[in-house]
């Protein structure tokens, strides 16, 4: 369906800017085919920062998947409550293994530098709580999952997890 409405999109305005470029308004198309582009690159770029926060949901496991693969977690931290039942709502802690899963990835202890809570609202908009996981893995960097809106539940979130690498 989003497909078929950015194909639609794009033809309109394809008419449109023929039609201003016929009747010789072609710096009025030209305008129109620009702003046309900005808006799709601007679309394009927030549904992959989106992606950045979340992950790519077509290659994630579910948790039934990953514990399968991995066994039985020592500990189970719920992130999110609304997505308790998925890799991005928990957070696996296996102490034996010494590494937790969480979004799907595998974390070693070692590589883990901090986790903390945050709130990632900006002035303009309300936005949920993330638990940040800081990490010395150059490829991993710093991940952040969203938690939610109550301070408290991220912040025990944030705390357990801390808790289990000691």
């Amino acid at each position: 369906m989003e497909r078929r409405n950015n194909i639609l999109g794009f033809i309109i305005y394809a008419l449109v800017a023929l039609i201003l470029l016929l009747c010789g308004w072609w710096p009025a198309a030209l305008i129109l085919l620009l702003i046309y582009g900005l808006v799709l690159l601007m679309y394009k770029h927030n549904k992959k920062a989106q992606w950045l926060i979340d992950g790519d949901p077509s290659d994630k496991a579910t948790l039934d998947e990953i514990i399968a693969q991995y066994g039985q977690p020592t500990d189970v931290v719920i992130i999110d409550p609304s997505r308790a039942n998925e890799p991005l709502g928990t957070i696996l802690i296996y102490a034996t293994g010494r590494f937790l899963i969480a979004g799907g990835k595998r974390i070693p202890f070692d590589s883990i530098t901090g986790v903390s809570s945050k709130n990632s609202a900006t002035p303009y908009t309300v936005g949920e709580y993330q638990i940040i996981i800081n990490t010395n893995d150059k490829q991993m960097g710093t991940l952040r999952f969203n938690a939610g809106y109550d301070r408290h539940y991220a912040t025990e979130a944030a705390a357990q997890v801390l808790h289990a690498l000691k």
